[in-house]
């Protein structure tokens, strides 16, 4: 697995090396350069007891890209994904990059390292901006932030994808929930969908 860049370098600061993170963690598995040597012994450990767990990080992010792209195809340029984690390599903005269109991705995680890290790589790329909020309680709960209307136009159909709620959660907000939020609708899709076969043509 890669060696952390000059961008990880900067955070020396205000991170635990010593200490695994969930999201470099993800980035270790995935063949990213964004971690440390802690994360990846937690990532090579993961992948002694299970060996398969790569391959399913990699596949759920193929999952939000296809999805993405489906969307894209629809007309939809707005994308807010909750629990995000690092996003490189293949993050939805991708998609949205490869299309070359006017489009925008909000990033939402509530690690405020991860977030730093994605406006440190974005940089001035008008396409990728992010915002630290807790996705736990759920969809409605991040829309609801008068923040989130700061970056997407709540006149316009956006795509909300999640990678860390529950099944329960996402019931529990919902469809009808978020639409009220922004209008004229949402579409409302967990990366979760995978585990029983659905994926957008």
């Amino acid at each position: 697995m890669a060696s952390p860049p000059s961008d990880l370098d900067r955070h020396t600061s205000i991170i635990d090396l010593d200490r695994p993170n969930p999201a470099r963690i993800d980035n270790a598995l995935l063949g990213g350069g964004y971690n440390f040597a802690a994360d990846r012994r937690a990532a090579a450990a993961l992948m002694a007891a299970d060996p398969t767990v790569a391959r399913r990080l990699s596949a759920r992010g193929t999952i939000l890209r296809r999805i993405t792209s489906y969307a894209l195809d629809a007309g939809i340029r707005q994308f807010v994904h909750l629990g995000c984690g690092i996003p490189f390599p293949g993050g939805i903005h991708t998609v949205v990059q490869r299309r070359q269109v006017a489009g925008r991705v909000v990033y939402v995680d509530d690690d405020p390292t991860v977030i730093d890290l994605i406006c440190r790589v974005a940089g001035a790329d008008p396409t990728i901006t992010a915002m630290e909020a807790d996705p736990v309680g759920g969809p409605a709960t991040v829309l609801d932030e008068q923040r989130i209307r700061w970056l997407i136009d709540e006149n316009t159909p956006a795509l909300v994808l999640s990678t860390r709620l529950s099944c329960q959660a996402l019931a529990r907000d919902g469809v009808l929930t978020c639409s009220v939020r922004l209008r004229p609708a949402r579409i409302l899709t967990n990366a979760e969908a995978s585990r029983t076969g659905w994926c957008p043509p």
